[in-house]
């Protein structure tokens, strides 16, 4: 998962090799919600697919999504052999939908040298050490659609809030370190901002 950019004034080259490799989510070590904000939605509920081209060479991918304790839900995403099992809470900020997933259990498998990080290793890369991310999403008519900032509209959704704290990941990327409120607030200041979410993934419902 994509973290928060340390530096805004960076060459667009850098902004576009990092959108490549990493998903546009945003990271923190606390949790985007409040307790007293969660909700639920049938909806959230089955197997999901990541919507594919016909010619797409990626693994195939899947994703469980199970209603548990305490209104939060247990997603187990699997490609292949390969699998991790996150927390999830639905919760609004604003009048947005948003997820926020921490990872539960990861059996490790690395992914094979050379390939490029797969929706999994996204995953696993943006949740482990305890870490939390959040995605605005919407339900549609045959799934779920992911809406995400990549690149230049990452950056712009943080200088819409100086005060961030951040801990620097590399020169380019920091994991926000705010309280639950701080983050919450953020999120509902750039919610409804076009200009940020303009990439959109979609995951289709299953039959299987």
């Amino acid at each position: 998962m994509a973290r928060a950019f340390l530096r805004f004034p960076f060459a667009l080259f850098g902004i576009l090799v990092v959108a490549t490799a990493l998903s546009g989510c945003f990271q923190a070590t606390n949790k985007f919600y409040e307790d007293s904000g969660i909700i639920t939605d049938q909806r959230f509920e089955g197997t999901f697919e990541p919507q594919r081209a016909d010619n797409d060479p990626s693994i195939k991918c899947s994703a469980v999504v199970k209603l548990e304790h305490n209104d939060h839900y247990a997603i187990t995403v699997r490609e292949l052999d390969d699998w991790i099992k996150l927390d999830a809470v639905l919760f609004k900020a604003g009048t947005n939908l948003f997820v926020d997933l921490s990872q539960v259990e990861d059996n490790k498998k690395p992914s094979p040298k050379g390939d490029r990080p797969s929706r999994l290793e996204w995953l696993r890369q943006g949740t482990k050490d305890k870490d939390h991310v959040a995605i605005r999403f919407e339900f549609k008519e045959h799934g779920l659609e992911g809406q995400i900032a990549l690149g230049a509209p990452f950056v712009r959704a943080l200088r819409k809030d100086p005060t961030l704290k951040t801990r620097a990941v590399d020169d380019h990327f920091a994991v926000l370190l705010d309280s639950t409120e701080k983050l919450r607030s953020f999120l509902i200041k750039i919610g409804n901002d076009p200009s940020i979410y303009v990439q959109r993934a979609m995951w289709i419902r299953s039959n299987k």
